[in-house]
């Protein structure tokens, strides 16, 4: 596995999981507490899905940035770095 390979899974690991977090905490902070059962499983399933939206959009956007990076690296800094002889 390349360097960055390892950092886009990283990445994606903190971003996704943070997303997640945050979007959960807003989301019952926002609502009031269900009293059903019934409600209980709209809030959770409706929680998850949202949730699950936010991350990968968030780590999809980390890997364009990422990539983004990388390009420019390559583009701008590589060929000024000479290999050693």
């Amino acid at each position: 596995m390349d360097a960055i390979r390892i950092a886009k899974l990283a990445a994606r690991l903190v971003v996704g999981i943070s997303a997640a977090a945050v979007t959960r905490a807003i989301i019952k902070e926002s609502l009031t507490e269900p009293e059903t059962t019934i409600e209980k499983i709209k809030v959770a399933a409706g929680v998850w899905a949202i949730a699950g939206v936010v991350s990968e959009v968030c780590k999809a956007h980390t890997d364009s940035k990422i990539d983004e990076a990388v390009g420019l690296y390559k583009k701008h800094i590589a060929p000024m770095i000479k290999p050693a002889k």
